[in-house]
This record gives structure tokens, sequence and C-alpha cells, in this order.
């Protein structure tokens, strides 16, 4: 069969559907990953095949300046606003600018399935055009259904979210159902103690970490003589915030003196923004964390999603130190599990720091949990098998594919 996957171009959304896009061309099914031309050699990188479309505009550039000059929409999302005034303007006017050569794409591709980012509101509509099943592949916590996502509803029995009036006009222009969710079913990537409640068609998914390509460094193969501790701030947060909403410099005081070794994994952009490093700060650029953390006894992060479910996935307590978006709504999963510790971004200090990740390290009961929610994520049924499902969605087999 052929698949559609259409992620947000935003490089982390595109590692989220990389694990299953792979498993379903193992499997001998077609794929195409289609979105704006940011994230093509993301695409590219990751062996799979891009659509580029939407080339006039580039959703990353429009989401910073629409919510920059809107600082409150850059906090968990409330559902809240008026309808023609949508915190999800630039999540909308992307979806409009992608949706006439996609949908031309489409229907002389002949897709079986579209599997689409629930922030990528192109995708339900392809679906919706060719009559093809749609699937949302979750790329965290559900979040957006209540903040910045679409149409649907939150649990069972409850009034539909509300959508904004210049979606359900994109969706009307092609004669498409609208304020329905269209989703066959959810599938999450997240365990169950990562997730929301009250999530409706939910299939779990085994988290399989990608987080890019990348040459593994020599002395990763050796253990280290110290307990090893991930420093990162994620690839979006200071896209959005700037300077102020980068606090590395402020984590890095709070490890002084601790017996421990840091790495710092950073984006070049974000290393420009680091002063003086603490003796013995080993930095690296663009290495993925799933080749780092392994080794790691803890990680200190923003709580982006990507990032709090890769270390999840390997077994590693956390300090997360929330900002914006879904990083609050993460962090305090996590730290529900206690797998880690939830620090205020306002208040934290030195101290702070130090004392989080010496529990993190040193202390059995957050290491436990984390082993505990490693154990979780494994349990779950891998891509490879949930192909299957896919299969069974559209009424296809292997033995079908085109």
């Amino acid at each position: 069969m052929r698949i559609l996957f259409t992620p947000l171009a935003v490089h982390t959304h595109v590692f989220n559907m990389v694990p299953l896009a792979w498993a379903c061309r193992a499997a001998g099914h077609d794929v195409r990953l289609a979105t704006q031309p940011r994230v093509a050699d993301t695409i590219a990188r990751a062996g799979l095949p891009a659509v580029i479309v939407g080339e006039g505009t580039d959703f990353q550039d429009e989401a910073v300046a629409f919510l920059r000059g809107r600082p409150k929409q850059l906090r968990e999302g409330d559902g809240s606003g008026a309808p023609d005034d949508s915190p999800a303007e630039p999540w909308i006017r992307t979806a409009k600018a992608c949706a006439p050569e996609l949908i031309a794409f489409a229907e002389a591709w002949r897709p079986d399935l579209v599997v689409g980012d629930p922030m990528a509101y192109v995708g339900p509509l392809v679906a919706e055009v060719l009559d093809v099943p749609f699937v949302r592949l979750l790329w965290g916590p559900d979040w957006p259904k209540t903040g910045l996502g679409m149409g649907g509803y939150r649990q069972h029995g409850q009034e539909p979210v509300r959508w904004p009036r210049s979606l359900t006009g994109l969706y009307e222009s092609y004669n498409a159902r609208t304020a329905v969710d269209f989703a066959a079913a959810t599938l999450d990537p997240f365990p169950p103690s990562l997730q929301l409640p009250g999530l409706v068609g939910r299939m779990t998914m085994r988290h399989v970490p990608y987080n890019g390509t990348g040459t593994v460094p020599e002395w990763l193969g050796e253990p280290p003589r110290r307990p090893r501790v991930c420093v990162t701030w994620g690839t979006n947060t200071t896209v959005y915030l700037g300077d102020a909403g980068f606090l590395v410099p402020r984590i890095l005081e709070g490890l002084v003196g601790l017996d421990v070794e840091i790495v710092l994994a950073v984006s070049a952009a974000d290393r420009s923004r680091i002063g003086t490093l603490p003796e013995g700060t080993r930095v690296v650029e663009q290495l993925p964390l799933d080749y780092l953390l392994p080794s790691c006894s803890a990680i200190v992060a923003q709580g982006g999603s990507g990032a709090v479910v890769t270390a999840a996935a390997h077994g590693v307590p956390q300090v997360l130190v929330p900002l914006i978006a879904d990083q609050p709504t993460n962090a305090r999963l996590l730290a529900d599990t206690g797998a880690g510790f939830l620090l205020d971004a306002a208040t934290m200090d030195s101290a702070d720091v130090k004392a989080a990740v010496t529990a993190a390290v040193y202390e059995q009961d957050p290491r436990a949990a984390a082993l505990r929610l490693k154990e979780e994520i494994e349990a779950l049924p891998t891509p490879a098998q949930v192909v299957a499902t896919l299969e069974r969605i559209t009424g296809s087999a292997v033995s079908s594919s085109r």
C-alpha cells in the first residue's frame, strides 16, 4: 500500500515519524513524507523520500513572528481566544499554503492511508478529499488538542473543540467536513504514564528513539570515569524566545563543584550563547541524544517531548526546567512518575540545580522509577508490529501493495 506522511515542517516533528515510516518501508509499503522545504534535508538524511509543497512560505518563520507578538500563546494553551484570532494561525496558514500542491500530488499518487502530525492541519484535509483513512501520529502528550489543536473531542461525551473560522473556511473550500475528528486511530508513541487521560481512539506504540543522524564519537565507546550528565536545550526553545529563553548558563552554575562529567549537547546557534564553561565540560553540537544518553546518569533539559521520551526510553533520570508550549505538561507528567524533577524556571537558582542533579544521579528512587518507565516503553508494540494495524485500517496487506 501507499502511505503519505504529513509532518509539520520542524526537524523534531520529522524525527518522530521516521521509525514508523521505515517500519512501513521494511514491510514492503511505499511511503512519502510531504512537507515544506525547511526539513527536506532532514528527510533525505533519514533515507526517506520527500515531497516538497508550500514552498512560498516557511512555517517556523511565520510562527516565530506571530507568537513573539503574543507571548501568552507561547505558554500552555487553553483553547480560548477569538475564533478569528486563533493561536493556531501560523499552522492554519501553513495548511493553506500546502493544500493545493499536496492535494494535487495525492490525487496523482493515490495513497491508501494518510498518517499525519496533529499540528499539520493539511493531513486530515488530504485524507478527506481522497476519501482514504487518516491516522494521527502524536509527538508527545496530547497537549495540542486543548492548546493549538484542531477539531475532534477531548474525551468521549465532551463538547467538540472549537475550530477557528479560518480553518473551517479552508476545509469548506474543499467540501470537507469540519468540527469532527477524522482520525481512524491515534498512534501514541508515549507510554501511558507520560500521556494525558481521555485520549480517544488511542493505539500505543513503542517509542524508538531517532534524533537525527551522525557519527558516534570515539569517546562514547569508553565507560565514563565519573557519572555523566547531559545538559541540552533542544532546538526550538531559543528560536521562539531568543536569548531570554536560554537558561543553560544558570544550569551550569549549579553543576560547578559536582563530581560529574558534563556533556553539553547544543545546537551551533546556542553554543554561541554560552560564556565560560565549568572545567572539564565537553561540548558537542548536533550529536543525536540517542547516541549519548545510554552512557548518562542524568539529563538536564527544557522538557521538549523528544528529549523527555528519548531519556525515558533509555531509563535516564531527568531534571526538567520547562518554559513554553508543551514543556510544562511534559515535565509535570515525568515528575509524577518519580523518574525526575521539575524546577521552576522563574525561581531556580544554582542550589536548586545542584540538589536536583545530585538526587537524579545518586538517589535510588529516581533511578528505579526511570527504569520502570523504560520497561513500560519496551513492553509496547514496536512500529513494525503497528504496521499490521495500519494494514487492517486500510483493508490492505503487503500482497496488495502496488
